[in-house]
């Protein structure tokens, strides 16, 4: 994981270094279950948590909530 710093200083390795990498971003955070969902800790926590990852959308089961959000985000 890289670290994000506030600094007065010229940076090591900063975001315009992304286009010269080419690094395979898609293969890098791929998320991948193996063919017995029990072979991985991901698949453990799919199994386990099987509702969360459901097609279609949810409802929210606990308190009531209100989201404050700021008018200039």
């Amino acid at each position: 994981m890289g670290t994000v710093v506030e600094v007065c200083e010229p940076c090591l390795l900063g975001r315009d270094w992304l286009r010269v990498l080419t690094l395979n971003w898609k293969e890098l955070f791929k998320m991948q279950v193996g063919k017995s969902n029990q072979e991985s800790p991901l698949g453990g926590l799919i199994d386990k948590y099987s509702e969360v990852f459901e097609e279609g959308l949810g409802t929210f089961k606990g308190p009531k909530v209100k989201i404050h959000v700021d008018h200039e985000a």
